[in-house]
């Protein structure tokens, strides 16, 4: 008696037809000579090109895995970029954040580009997107590779010179890893809890309000110039949040929600009365002991609107309680 095993092997998923002959090419314009010189593939399976485009420009062209034309990609799929000189892309890489970084040169000088995953210019780096690194005066520059290291900064390599060419290595800053998008690369937030400078913050990198007072750590630290461990810097018993939120100064102590009794005579007080219920108004000054100011307040099914007096006294919140 024999025994038939019978294997079952995955059906492959049928191959991507690539523009149907399994070749493309692409004018950036008619009859322009177009050269495209490294690519690089996105996780989506699209595919991302530099080059030249007629020996004059930075050129950038995205496919979508078949081969077609990317059109989310600039409105066309192709990007071209004058840096003002004869200008080459020579090799291109991809940022963990979709950005796009293409290493050539300009000029006969090193240079670095760097576009947004639509295709638009990264302004937030070098100002314009667009980076040249003069080696030496009078010398030629030419990048042949780009990477990136760990910490996102941005290498070229290629060769330099005057008379004799020498390798040539150049580092740009990039986008430092920012864990929790607080504003403030991780390699600045110590975790220490204790404020030393904008480079050493003592903050956590894996939470954006380290001292929980509803700003991020990155806002403090570069816009309020608050301590992004202390919930209150100034010490006056409000949070800088709340204090940034109603127009004070979370930095100077004489600026609180006090001087509200100094503005404006009397607090306008809102609350949610259900029909035929009886409430009663409460006031404190501390949050932990309260007084009842008014009573007997029948409900009417909707909101109902007091106002009471805030002259000369500090600190006067209220609540409504049911009867």
């Amino acid at each position: 008696t024999f025994h038939h095993n019978h294997a079952r092997f995955p059906t492959p998923k049928p191959e991507v037809p690539f523009n149907g002959t399994g070749k493309v090419t692409t004018d950036l314009t008619s009859n322009s000579s177009d050269v495209g010189n490294s690519l690089v593939l996105q996780n989506d399976g699209r595919i991302v090109v530099a080059g030249t485009f007629g020996g004059e420009d930075f050129a950038l062209v995205r496919y979508n895995a078949n081969g077609s034309l990317d059109t989310s990609f600039n409105g066309t799929g192709k990007v071209i970029t004058d840096l003002g000189g004869t200008d080459n892309g020579n090799s291109v890489v991809l940022q963990s954040d979709g950005k796009i970084v293409v290493g050539g040169y300009s000029n006969q000088q090193f240079a670095v580009v760097r576009y947004q995953a639509n295709g638009s210019l990264d302004t937030s780096f070098g100002g314009t997107g667009k980076v040249i690194k003069v080696f030496t005066p009078g010398g030629t520059a030419f990048c042949n590779s780009v990477a990136l290291q760990s910490n996102a900064k941005i290498v070229l390599a290629g060769w330099s010179g005057v008379t004799t060419a020498k390798f040539a290595v150049a580092r740009f800053e990039g986008d430092e890893p920012d864990t929790d998008g607080d504003g403030i690369p991780d390699r600045y937030e110590t975790g220490t809890g204790i404020y030393v400078s904008a480079t050493d913050t003592g903050t956590s990198p894996t939470n954006p309000d380290t001292d929980g007072d509803g700003l991020r750590d990155g806002e403090e630290v570069n816009g309020y110039h608050t301590n992004p461990n202390i919930k209150d810097t100034d010490g006056d018993g409000f949070d800088d949040g709340f204090e940034v939120s109603t127009g004070f100064s979370p930095t100077s102590a004489a600026s609180t929600p006090d001087a509200l009794s100094s503005i404006r005579t009397a607090a306008e007080y809102r609350f949610n009365a259900a029909l035929g219920i009886s409430y009663r108004i409460e006031a404190s000054t501390d949050f932990t002991n309260w007084t009842t100011i008014e009573t007997n307040i029948i409900g009417a099914g909707g909101v109902m609107t007091r106002f009471y007096s805030i002259e000369g006294q500090p600190r006067r919140f209220f609540r409504s309680r049911r009867n």
